[in-house]
């Protein structure tokens, strides 16, 4: 019965990724054809539509990969400081956050680091109150586990979330505003898939959040190679 079980799994998880691909022919479609149309409101819409279908696709397929007992990572020694200012200063308003980063060098799946720094700013960034100082992101090192880690910190000041949610918000379609609209976020996948990051390279995410104060999401990740005489880098 339970290798029954399994097989079952391996077959859903194999039809998700399958059609999850299938799906990425007809959105690139989609794209071009866009791109031909004059500028519209509607035109704006559709675009923002297609921008949330792929990142859905994105996160459903990256999530699989790192759910199979075969997901791999592809480790690489890289400086945390210069991978999240970097990332920071292409994607996103370098204004609206808050960045404290020790330079810490670590070796890690760049890729999939990227992925989850852009999930959680993009979830403080979403989520942070009006006339409130703007979220941060803070690169630490770590050692409360008795080895010598690092930590990543996003948080915002936001509305929080109420005590009941946040055992659940790590679970795949779980959304605290089960309305889904597009101005709270996505569809429940980006904290799933930032946990599955996590736990890839043997680390562990926590959510700490007070109504009416703001959301804090600590991802701690075990060992790494420091530079001891550096000073951290404030921005």
């Amino acid at each position: 019965m339970a290798e029954d079980i399994d097989n079952m799994l391996e077959a859903k998880r194999q039809l998700l990724l399958g059609i999850s691909h299938e799906l990425r022919s007809p959105l690139t479609r989609s794209k071009v054809h866009l791109a031909l149309l004059p500028e519209s409101s509607a035109h704006l819409e559709i675009a923002k539509d297609i921008e949330m279908m792929e990142q859905l696709i994105t996160e459903l397929l990256e999530s699989e990969r790192l759910n199979s007992q075969h997901a791999t990572l592809q480790p690489e020694t890289t400086d945390l400081e210069q991978l999240i200012s970097g990332l920071i200063e292409k994607n996103f308003d370098t204004s609206s956050i808050t960045q404290k980063l020790e330079r810490i060098e670590a070796s890690v799946d760049i890729a999939r680091l990227k992925l989850l720094i852009s999930n959680l700013l993009q979830n403080a960034i979403i989520h942070n109150g009006k006339n409130q100082p703007p979220p941060g992101i803070y690169l630490t090192s770590d050692s409360s586990s008795g080895k010598q880690g690092f930590q990543i910190t996003v948080e915002d000041f936001g509305k929080g979330i109420a005590k009941e949610h946040i055992p659940f918000l790590t679970e795949p379609f779980y959304r605290a505003d089960p309305s889904r609209q597009r101005k709270t976020g996505g569809y429940g996948l980006g904290l799933y898939l930032c946990r599955m990051i996590l736990q890839a390279h043997g680390g562990t995410l926590n959510i700490e959040s007070k109504e009416e104060e703001g959301t804090r999401v600590i991802c701690k990740f075990p060992q790494l190679t420091t530079f001891p005489n550096q000073a951290s880098i404030d921005k």
